[in-house]
């Protein structure tokens, strides 16, 4: 019963924490934020400390948790999860629902509903082809996976485009400014070569993560 108590108090003092660093050094993100966590079988392994000690937490636990810190650090954010398609037909869900005073509660609940979705790695495309054709406002669209996914480093082929391609076409049919960021939260000790088209102001990879 103690040890449940104070592992409770340990979780509610660490989402308190982190809400107060969001709201007090963190300056807003502008403008439309769309952020897409992968929660794939893959992310399931841990984040390396990089001292050969590993983590207990997974990239997919990490993943989720930067995706709400993002939520309250943006002046307008949508959250999605994303994997391959399964119950659900669809290869992305939305989460709507967040508990704001306990930012580490809603992560099982989020990874539960991952178990509407498929355990391969999907790129959503459908949601591309439909912000594209809706002229849905995106600023800045933001990937949490672990180096599946990756504008200009492996360029996933879809049926009629690349990430590279959909990309392009959104930014000349609806925002040319729109940022990508590309977060790989597990490297697996490679590099990742940045080619040549890459558009390095508005296409971003962040890498390196440890705990």
């Amino acid at each position: 019963f103690f040890s449940s108590r104070r592992r409770h108090t340990r979780q509610r003092s660490v989402s308190w924490a982190r809400r107060c660093v969001q709201e007090t050094d963190i300056t807003p993100i502008k403008g439309k934020t769309v952020v897409f966590s992968d929660t794939s079988g893959s992310m399931n392994c841990p984040i390396s400390g990089g001292d050969g000690k590993g983590s207990n937490r997974t990239c997919m636990e990490s993943g989720i948790l930067l995706s709400l810190m993002l939520k309250y650090a943006c002046q307008e954010c949508e959250v999605f999860i994303f994997s391959s398609p399964g119950a659900a037909g669809t290869c992305y869900l939305p989460i709507t629902t967040f508990d704001k005073d306990h930012l580490l509660a809603n992560i099982p609940t989020i990874i539960k509903k991952e178990e509407e979705l498929g355990g391969g790695t999907d790129f959503p495309f459908h949601f591309w082809k439909e912000a594209i054709k809706n002229k849905k406002h995106i600023d800045t669209f933001v990937i949490f996976s672990d180096m599946m996914i990756c504008e200009g480093y492996q360029d996933i082929q879809g049926e009629e485009y690349t990430v590279t391609s959909i990309l392009q076409e959104y930014r000349a049919k609806v925002n040319p400014k729109m940022v990508y960021v590309a977060v790989n939260l597990a490297g697996y000790g490679v590099s990742i070569p940045i080619q040549e088209h890459s558009n390095q102001k508005l296409n971003i990879m962040i890498f390196g993560y440890s705990d």
